[in-house]
């Protein structure tokens, strides 16, 4: 029986480094759906418990807030019929939107998701204790083995998770503060004797988008509104060791 309880605390062990190895690795990751479990009666495994729930759960709510930016050509057809083309920052549903606002979730998401990450990382270094748990409870720890488990591949997924959506949010960053450069608010180019087409590889869509000139107006003057009294800090998130 001992030699079947060693087994058991070696393969739940495993279970719990095996999430937090190699970058390669957890790109391999099955998704996880956590559940609070009820209470143990074991301290170190609610508290294991509790810190994966937070993790978790804030986890959840960040990733929900994030709306995704790009920067692309809209071609604005006017009521004479001419077609006029502009360069804006647009949302995934190809709104226009406002570059400052745009920014400031940017910076707003980074303090936050470096927060998450110290999170996710506190699950980890609990895993000595839960070990323990295995080892001097092993009942206990066997009933709530699935939940113990779980914790942990919500920290891998969730440590890939951040870093994917961190470069993504990098990425759109460096392509808004190039539009700031390049195109006043409305889309114009800041230096009209240049041609526009000499720009588009700064930016990773450049697939156009169609709107009368009433939608364009329309969309223009409410991320106008949205950006009133938002100036984002310039430069670059310190994402420090998540990238």
């Amino acid at each position: 029986m001992k030699n079947v309880l060693k087994i058991m605390v070696a393969v739940m062990t495993l279970a719990l480094i095996a999430p937090t190895t190699t970058y390669a690795a957890k790109k391999k990751k099955k998704e996880v759906t956590w559940e609070m479990p009820s209470a143990s009666g074991n301290a170190q495994l609610d508290t294991y418990f509790n810190t994966v729930n937070t993790a978790y759960t804030n986890f959840q709510t960040l990733q929900q807030s994030v709306t995704y930016y790009s920067v692309r050509p809209i071609q604005v057809t006017q009521t004479d019929g001419t077609v006029k083309t502009v360069r804006m920052v647009v949302d995934q549903n190809g709104t226009i939107r406002d570059s400052d606002k745009a920014l400031q979730q940017y910076w707003d998401w980074g303090t936050a998701a470096l927060d998450i990450m110290k999170q996710m990382r506190d699950i980890v270094k609990q895993k000595d204790n839960v070990i323990s748990v295995a080892k001097k409870d092993f009942m206990t720890a066997l009933a709530y083995s699935t939940y113990i488990i779980n914790g942990a591949a919500v920290s891998a997924n969730g440590l890939i998770a951040l870093k994917d959506m961190a470069v993504a949010l990098r990425n759109q960053g460096k392509e808004i503060r190039q539009f700031k450069k390049d195109y006043t608010e409305d889309g114009e180019l800041k230096n009209a004797t240049m041609d526009a087409s000499t720009l588009d590889d700064s930016y990773t869509n450049n697939e156009p988008i169609q709107k009368t000139s009433e939608e364009f107006e329309k969309e223009l003057a409410a991320a106008k509104a949205e950006g009133e009294g938002i100036t984002a800090p310039d430069g670059d998130v310190d994402f420090g060791d998540l990238l």
